[in-house]
């Protein structure tokens, strides 16, 4: 803090205080929320791998098992 005046007998000091509790509050809420649309987007990223997985995994036994068999039918 700087004084108001460089006089020895004349001196004083302008305080500001703020309330800065809305503001943190309103930090906090943001972070919170961008963590969890950030937690949501890994429990999707993971739901469509392992969805993705499922889906191929039983379509190249059928492949495989047709193929084997000898009744696949390619069409070109």
């Amino acid at each position: 803090m700087k004084p108001l005046n460089d006089e020895p007998e004349v001196g004083g000091f302008i305080v500001a205080i703020v309330d800065i509790s809305e503001m943190k509050a309103a930090e906090l809420s943001q972070q919170k929320a961008a963590q969890e649309a950030k937690d949501r987007k890994e429990q999707q990223e993971r739901f469509v791998d392992m969805i993705s997985h499922e889906i191929r995994n039983p379509l190249r036994y059928e492949f495989l098992e047709r193929f084997v068999k000898g009744r696949l039918l390619i069409l070109f």
